[in-house]
């Protein structure tokens, strides 16, 4: 694969989102792209794969080629028949409802022998442990079931060449390091990996180059062993994570009976005839911020809608302050920031969404949190314009400015740089010391040590 002065501009936009890329990829290699949250990462997956200009508008200049043959002429069909797409929302590219389904649905279309597609299928189910999930339905899953399930359907199909943006953003420790263990394995196959990511430790040992990009442009290639000799403080300068894998620093201790805000007796919830937990008893500590840890579909997306008024549990009682309140009682109280921001923005312009909860917002304040999040130059940007990691920041800023006693937040570091994350959990101890309580559902260990007063394991 070769970019040669590739620059793509998406519609509308004035400004280049890629700047004169020059990049040649040899055949087999592991390629990782890193780099700020916002610095084109998505943006080059995309012009690799097709969906830019195809699918996502815009103008496309420059030459791209594989294996001689010129890509930007081709229609997406015929590239994706060589180039495996992995997505940062898996929802994005699902085209059935249940698990099994969606995981040979590519194979099938593609009419490959039935005996070939069970064997892919059990090997794939030995690495990310998918065989629980064949029934489930894609819409009661979690994101990191989600996120399994997208990539198994890519893999089914080995393509030449696999991009994936990052994959890892909601998965829990162990299934990360399942992921990395088949890319690890289609490397060894001779499949070229390009991975664009903020999470590196999976993949330490296993890929070939980095590229480092700054800005929509390619600032620096940098061998395995330079990148990995660089020391945590570089590293951080970069706007990069560590290499290595964090570890939980952060005891489980309980908090006082004194000084509880929420408590839950007894939860049970249950979906479709399966219980998802039962007998679950939490207790909240005020103005602390408390994580819920747990391998995906344990529950915690689930246990915060219980908390924050939106489901209610089969059986058992949220108290608040004790005193059991209703699903409405518990809304007004509460803010809670879901996984996929699209659904949670609904205004035209950065700023004014911070005026769809709280009417009436002094500009300042909004101004303040914008450039604590490193966001005030996009205050007059459309939301949906915003790269991932920014939408991610812009939720969290609208969260903390709410004026909500609990703020609930559903994985807010996906998608997030070692800055950005830092900037987060700056925000979120700055509001717990002035009496907000939260509790944060993520698999982001390094963010844990970080932010979390208190741990809940599911």
């Amino acid at each position: 694969m070769k970019l040669e002065g590739i620059s793509f501009w998406y519609e509308g936009q004035k400004k280049a989102t890629l700047q004169n890329i020059n990049l040649e990829i040899q055949k087999g290699e592991f390629v990782l792209l890193c780099g700020g949250s916002g610095c084109g990462k998505t943006a080059l997956t995309r012009v690799l794969n097709g969906l830019c200009p195809e699918f996502y508008p815009g103008k496309l200049a420059g030459k791209y080629t594989f294996g001689g043959e010129n890509m930007t002429s081709l229609p997406i069909r015929e590239k994706s028949l060589r180039i495996g797409s992995v997505f940062q929302d898996p929802e994005t590219q699902f085209f059935t409802t249940k698990g099994h389904d969606e995981i040979v649905l590519g194979a099938e279309q593609r009419a490959l022998p039935p005996g070939l597609i069970l064997e892919k299928l059990a090997e794939l189910n030995r690495l990310l442990q998918l065989e629980g999930l064949y029934e489930k339905s894609l819409f009661t899953m979690s994101a990191g079931e989600k996120q399994k399930i997208a990539v198994a359907s890519v893999c089914m199909l080995s393509p030449e060449v696999l991009v994936l943006d990052e994959p890892s953003a909601n998965l829990d420790p162990a299934s990360i390091l399942k992921l990395g263990e088949i890319l690890t394995e289609l490397k060894g196959l001779g499949v070229t990996i390009i991975l664009s990511e903020h999470r590196f430790h999976y993949v330490k040992e296993s890929f070939d180059r980095a590229i480092y990009m700054v800005d929509g442009e390619l600032h620096t290639a940098f061998t395995r062993a330079e990148i990995l000799a660089l020391g945590e403080e570089t590293l951080l300068r970069m706007g990069l994570r560590s290499f290595e894998a964090p570890m939980l620093q952060l005891n489980y201790d309980s908090p006082t009976e004194d000084g509880i805000f929420c408590e839950g007796k007894n939860l049970c919830f249950v979906y479709k005839g399966s219980s998802i937990f039962n007998g679950l008893n939490l207790k909240i500590p005020n103005a602390k911020v408390t994580a819920i840890l747990g391998e995906n579909g344990r529950g915690k997306t689930t246990l915060l809608r219980i908390i924050a008024g939106l489901h209610k549990p089969a059986s058992g009682e949220i108290f608040f302050g004790g005193k059991a309140l209703s699903k409405g009682g518990r809304i007004r109280q509460s803010f809670l920031l879901e996984q996929n921001g699209n659904n949670q923005l609904f205004s035209n312009q950065v700023e004014k969404e911070f005026l769809i909860d709280v009417p009436g917002q002094n500009s300042e304040k909004i101004y303040g949190v914008l450039a604590k999040l490193d966001l005030l130059q996009k205050k007059h940007a459309h939301p949906l314009s915003l790269s991932g990691g920014q939408k991610q920041r812009l939720l969290v800023g609208i969260s903390a400015l709410s004026g909500k006693q609990l703020l609930l937040l559903d994985e807010p570091t996906s998608g997030l740089d070692a800055m950005n994350m830092h900037r987060i959990s700056t925000l979120l101890r700055h509001n717990a010391a002035k009496g907000q309580t939260i509790v944060v559902v993520t698999h982001d260990i390094e963010f844990i040590n970080k932010t979390a007063d208190f741990i809940i394991q599911l």
